[in-house]
C-alpha cells in the first residue's frame, strides 16, 4: 500500500530538499554520469588502436604479396614478366616484419588501459550502487513525510471536526512524527557518507588523466621510432616539409597546363561545364558549373538579320541550369513555306481579287512581317491574286536525303517548358535532332522532337 502512495506522491508537488543535501546529490549524479563517460570514451581509444594495428598489419601483409613474383603464371611464352627489383622485395618485407613487432609491443601497452583506467573507473562505480539504493530510500521517506504533512494539514483546516476525525488527526500526526525523524535521519546519513566518497572520485580523475597521457606517450614514441629507424636504414629522405606557399606554386606548375589541356577538349566545352576564358589560371577556384552562360547574345557574325531591334526572352533561371538570357533575332521561330501558303488559301474565298492586290498600310505590313513570316524579297512572294484563283496544290515531295547528309543530334541536360509560342519543349534526357543551328552555344537553335519543331537554348544541351 505504501508503494502504490509513493507512486503517486511523485506525481504531487514536492518539497524542496535541504540545500545542503541539494548539492550533494547533484555532485553525486554528475560524478556516476562522468564514470560512465570514462568508461565507455576510454573503451573506444583502446579499440581504435586495436583497429589501427590490425588494419596496418593487413596492409603492409598485402603490400608483401602484391611485390612478390607469380608463380606458375598460365600467360603465354611470349610474354616474359619483368621481375621485381630485390631491394624493393627486401623493403617491403622488412617493414612487414618491423610492423608484426610494433603490434605485438602496442597490443602489450593496449592491455595497460584496461588496467590503469577502466578498471579502477569500474570499480569506482559499482562502489556507488549502494548509495543509490540508500538515496532511494531516502526518497521513500521523504515522499511518506510529505503524505503525512499534507494528511495533518488537512485535518487542521477543518474548524469542526467529528471524534472520528479527531482520532484521524491524532493518528496522521503520530506518523507525521515518525516520518519526520526517518527523514531527517536519511538527510543526515547523506551528509556524512556522500561527501568523502565524492571527493575519493574526484582525486580519481587526475591519475587517470595521466595515466592516459602516458600510455599515448608510449604509443606516438614507439611508433615514431619504427618509422623513423626504418627510413634512416632505407635512407629515405628526411627532410622537414617545404612552406605551404612553395607547395602550392610547385602544385600550379605541374597542374595548370594539363587542367588548361583538359578544358580545351571538345566534350568539356559542350558538356555541363564550361570553360572561364575571362578568368586567369591563378583565380579559378573549384566549382559545380566552370561558368553559367549567363545571356544569350545576338549572333550578329554567324547570321545575318533583317532588323535592329531584337525582342528580349527573359526566362526564370533556377541555380541547376544555365540562364536564359536574349534570343537572337537571327533565329526567330518562322513557319514554313506550306504554312504560309495554307494560310493565304484559306483567307482566299474571303477576299476579292482588287482586295488582295491591294497593298496593306504601312502599320498592318509591317505587323505582318513581324508576327508571320520574317522579311522575304517581293521577287519571292507568290501573287496573293493567284494563289486565291488556285486550287490546293499538294506539297512538293521531300528531296532524296543524300548519303553524305549529318544529321545531328544532340541529348537535353535540363528539362526547358518553353517560354512562348514557337518553344521546343523537352524533358533531361531528350534527344533532339538540330535542324538549324549557329556556331555558338549561346544561342537559340532550331530542333525537332516527336515530329514537333521549335527553339529551343543551345547551352541547354550537349
Amino acid at each position: 500500500m505504501q508503494s502504490v502512495q509513493r507512486q503517486f506522491g511523485r506525481f504531487m508537488k514536492r518539497s524542496a530538499d535541504d540545500s545542503q543535501v541539494a548539492v550533494l546529490l547533484s555532485d553525486f549524479d554528475q560524478i556516476d554520469k562522468l564514470l560512465d563517460k570514462i568508461v565507455d570514451s576510454t573503451s573506444a581509444w583502446r579499440d581504435a588502436w586495436s583497429s589501427l594495428l590490425t588494419h596496418q598489419d593487413r596492409l603492409f601483409t598485402e603490400f608483401e604479396g602484391l611485390y612478390a613474383p607469380i608463380i606458375g603464371s598460365s600467360e603465354a611464352a611470349s610474354h616474359t614478366p619483368v621481375p621485381t627489383p630485390e631491394t624493393t622485395l627486401a623493403r617491403t618485407s622488412k617493414i612487414r616484419v618491423e610492423y608484426e613487432d610494433l603490434k605485438k609491443d602496442l597490443l602489450e601497452q593496449l592491455n595497460g588501459i584496461d588496467e590503469r583506467m577502466i578498471d579502477p573507473a569500474s570499480q569506482a562505480k559499482e562502489l556507488l550502487t549502494p548509495l543509490k539504493k540508500t538515496i532511494k530510500k531516502r526518497q521513500d521517506k521523504k515522499l511518506d513525510y510529505e503524505r503525512h504533512t499534507g494528511r495533518v494539514d488537512s485535518y487542521s483546516k477543518r474548524t469542526k471536526r467529528s471524534d472520528r476525525e479527531n482520532a484521524s488527526l491524532a493518528k496522521a500526526e503520530d506518523d507525521l512524527t515518525r516520518s519526520t525523524e526517518e527523514y531527517h535521519a536519511a538527510d543526515e546519513h547523506l551528509r556524512k557518507c556522500l561527501p568523502p566518497l565524492i571527493a575519493a572520485v574526484f582525486s580519481l580523475l587526475p591519475r587517470l588523466l595521466a595515466a592516459q597521457i602516458e600510455i599515448q606517450n608510449h604509443l606516438l614514441a614507439n611508433y615514431y621510432t619504427v618509422i623513423y629507424g626504418y627510413c634512416e636504414e632505407e635512407q629515405f629522405p628526411a627532410n622537414p616539409p617545404q612552406d605551404l606557399e612553395e607547395t602550392v606554386t610547385e602544385w600550379e606548375q605541374a597542374c595548370n597546363p594539363v587542367h588548361e589541356q583538359i578544358e580545351s577538349f571538345g566534350c568539356v566545352v559542350n558538356g555541363k561545364t564550361a570553360r572561364s576564358n575571362s578568368q586567369p589560371s591563378n583565380e579559378r577556384r573549384p566549382s559545380n558549373t566552370l561558368t553559367a552562360l549567363n545571356s544569350r547574345f545576338r549572333s550578329n557574325q554567324n547570321v545575318p538579320t533583317q532588323q535592329p531591334q531584337s525582342d528580349a526572352k527573359l526566362g526564370a533561371t533556377n541555380d541547376s541550369k544555365p540562364s536564359l538570357g536574349i534570343r537572337s533575332k537571327s533565329t526567330p521561330y518562322a513557319p514554313s513555306a506550306h504554312s504560309v501558303q495554307s494560310l493565304f488559301k484559306d483567307k482566299a474565298p474571303t477576299l476579292s481579287s482588287s482586295s488582295v492586290s491591294e497593298t496593306p498600310p504601312p502599320s498592318q505590313q509591317g505587323s505582318q512581317s513581324d508576327n508571320l513570316t520574317p522579311s522575304i524579297p517581293l521577287s519571292t512572294k507568290p501573287s496573293l491574286s493567284a494563289i486565291a484563283g488556285q486550287k490546293k496544290r499538294p506539297p512538293p515531295p521531300p528531296k532524296p536525303r543524300s548519303a553524305s547528309s549529318n544529321v545531328t543530334f544532340v541529348t537535353a541536360l535540363y528539362d526547358f517548358g518553353g517560354q512562348s509560342t514557337g518553344d521546343l519543349a523537352f524533358q533531361e534526357g531528350d534527344r533532339i535532332r538540330v535542324v538549324k543551328r549557329t556556331d555558338s552555344t549561346d544561342d537559340w537553335w532550331e530542333g525537332e522532337l516527336h515530329g514537333v519543331k521549335g527553339s529551343f537554348p543551345a547551352n541547354y544541351v550537349e
